[in-house]
């Protein structure tokens, strides 16, 4: 059957439309949305918030490992303090997902660290805007004489200039020539380097001191800063992981030494190489100690460089003085114990000067000594 092309068109408009008429009703599909996209600065933010997690964990896992490989007083402080390092090194760990930025971060590690109560375990970060020199200190070293003849010698800190540190000593010594008494003032030294104060020592007294005996933690890090220390120190095969003891001592540069009187003069804030100092002059027998017990602290530290700014200062060796006594958290004890309040530099001075004007009647002499 053919169709005239006048036919087909409206049969197929016919037909389409019947179509579109009884085609059930179909509810039309909305379009797909994407997803608003997330500011680039959020998608940053949260990235670097990961990165700042992740890499706050690892920093916090060198330094457990860290503690754990080269810090020498670490089951000492856990018997002396009463606590389980690995259940405080959990805890910590925890609290990392907790914390908001970096302040919270090092306050978080400098609790820590505070657990062990080891002025030499810490981690250092440079101030913000300071400059080496930019800030004024008193001198290392100073002189004055108190009358009677009779020298005071301040010994602030054994850090610094070293050069004009050891010059001050010197200088120290020339003024000993003329003095009749001396006087060492040690309190609030913080410690540095004491081979500079054992040297100044040595000149003084004709004898050789003993300092005791120390063990060396031997870990990759001492060692690969030190290369030196694995002939000093061998191991004991008794104590793994550290060394045979080594005995201390001061030996003499002099043969005559001061025959004057000394008092030496400490406090709590006395420490570390200080501490090394005040040792020898009570051990030498040639002076009396006035004041409070130094602040118990001897470290021999390395520096151990963190990834996200600072330096850890940890201790490796552990120092017991003669008799077997730890120097750490016990401190030297003076022989006449002072108050804080109490004006030492006169209490010192008078007993020298007694002991300067007493006369040569030996121990039938009354003692005049003042105490407080």
């Amino acid at each position: 059957m053919k169709f005239s092309r006048s036919r087909v068109c409206p049969i197929l408009l016919a037909a389409a439309y019947l179509t579109l008429q009884c085609a059930p009703a179909m509810k039309a599909k909305p379009p797909k949305r994407k997803p608003a996209p997330v500011p680039e600065s959020l998608e940053t933010s949260k990235r670097g918030d990961n990165d700042a997690r992740d890499g706050r964990l690892k920093e916090f896992q060198l330094i457990t490992a860290t503690l754990e490989r080269a810090y020498s007083y670490l089951q000492i402080k856990q018997k002396r303090w009463r606590f389980s390092y690995s259940q405080l090194k959990s805890t910590y760990e925890k609290r990392l997902s907790e914390l908001k930025g970096m302040k919270d971060y090092r306050n978080l590690l400098r609790e820590f660290l505070g657990h062990f109560k080891d002025g030499h375990l810490r981690i250092n970060y440079p101030r913000a805007g300071s400059q080496p020199g930019s800030t004024q200190m008193a001198p290392a070293i100073s002189h004055r004489w108190v009358g009677h003849g009779i020298l005071l010698t301040r010994i602030a800190r054994l850090w610094g200039d070293e050069k004009a540190i050891a010059k001050g000593l010197n200088e120290g010594l020339t003024k000993l020539k003329s003095a009749r008494a001396l006087i060492v003032d040690l309190r609030g030294n913080g410690g540095g380097n004491d081979a500079l104060v054992l040297d100044y020592i040595s000149k003084i007294v004709p004898r050789r001191i003993p300092l005791g005996r120390v063990s060396l933690r031997l870990s990759p890090e001492v060692l690969g800063q030190r290369p030196h220390y694995k002939r000093l120190y061998q191991p004991d095969p008794s104590r793994p992981g550290y060394s045979l003891w080594l005995p201390l001592f001061v030996e003499p540069q002099t043969k005559t030494g001061f025959s004057g009187p000394i008092a030496v003069l400490i406090d709590k804030a006395c420490y570390s190489s200080c501490e090394t100092a005040a040792l020898a002059f009570r051990v030498s027998q040639v002076a009396t100690l006035y004041g409070q017990a130094t602040g118990g602290g001897s470290a021999n530290p390395i520096f151990i460089k963190l990834p996200r700014g600072g330096k850890m200062m940890v201790p490796t060796w552990i120092h017991r003085v003669p008799g077997g006594k730890l120097l750490e958290d016990n401190g030297i004890a003076p022989h006449t114990v002072l108050k804080p309040t109490v004006n030492a530099d006169k209490i010192a001075t008078i007993n020298l000067r007694q002991k300067l004007e007493r006369p040569r009647c030996g121990s039938e002499c009354p003692s005049t000594m003042i105490k407080e």
